[in-house]
């Protein structure tokens, strides 16, 4: 857990507002918030019923650090300007998982659009070490060096590991988050341009009306699902920690 995801999930523990950003702040906040108010409601219910026992509530246990100051107040830790792009996971969520296929089947394309900054670090690594390896251990004539191909593999895997929370963390800040995402933008249009026309069209997208109406759809659309508050994001986000790549 995130020193902001800490505060937030103290914030929601001790009666606080909800953070002004959405995402994993809002659902550690939430959970918090969750068990102050099944406190709250064991307490009532023992003075309602007049027990004589005392209810000691537990919590689970977090880093320590100071609570979040009264009256409602809380405040990332982190840099940076909070910028639209949060949400729950109760909104929709379930379709987040539409995304899995997706990175299944365009792969490494889809990385690379996505998080550039990772995936061109990535890309880099291995084919440097396969290269750099490849000369220098034994293959049979003509096959591909498969030693170098799976050390390749596992340098890859761990940039990709380093690189990805590197660049979520990055993220956190706008002088950087702007940016990637007007770089996004214009390479999932490239890659929408791609996908329907083929490779000798990706520099030409709006040569015709039809590719100019894919290519401004899909930079619009991606647009609205990376830039707004909504349950396909919160998924993807949860699914990056989940497999420790935010």
């Amino acid at each position: 857990m995130s020193e902001d995801d800490r505060k937030a999930w103290e914030a929601g523990r001790y009666g606080s507002g909800p953070p002004p950003s959405g995402g994993s702040q809002l659902d550690a906040w939430q959970q918090g918030q969750a068990i102050k108010n099944m406190t709250d409601a064991e307490l009532q219910r023992q003075a309602a019923a007049g027990s004589g026992s005392t209810f000691t509530p537990s919590f689970p246990t977090f880093p320590t650090g100071d609570p979040p100051a009264p009256g409602g107040g809380w405040a990332p830790s982190g840099g940076g300007t909070t910028l639209p792009g949060g949400g729950t996971a109760t909104t929709g969520g379930g379709l987040g998982c539409l995304l899995v296929p997706v990175l299944i089947i365009l792969g490494v394309q889809f990385w690379v659009c996505l998080y550039p900054l990772s995936g061109l670090a990535t890309l880099g690594s291995a084919a440097g070490v396969y290269l750099l390896l490849q000369s220098g251990l034994p293959k049979h004539p003509g096959a591909i060096n498969s030693s170098a191909m799976m050390l390749a593999f596992v340098v890859a895997l761990v940039v990709l590991v380093v690189t990805s929370r590197f660049e979520q963390r990055l993220g956190q800040r706008a002088a950087y988050r702007i940016p990637r995402h007007v770089i996004r933008l214009g390479l999932f249009g490239l890659a929408a341009n791609m996908l329907f026309f083929g490779f000798a069209y990706i520099w030409r997208p709006f040569e015709t009306p039809i590719q100019t109406a894919v290519v401004l759809g899909a930079i619009v659309g991606m647009h609205f699902l990376m830039w707004t508050d909504n349950g396909i994001r919160d998924t993807w986000h949860g699914l990056l920690e989940a497999i420790r790549l935010r």
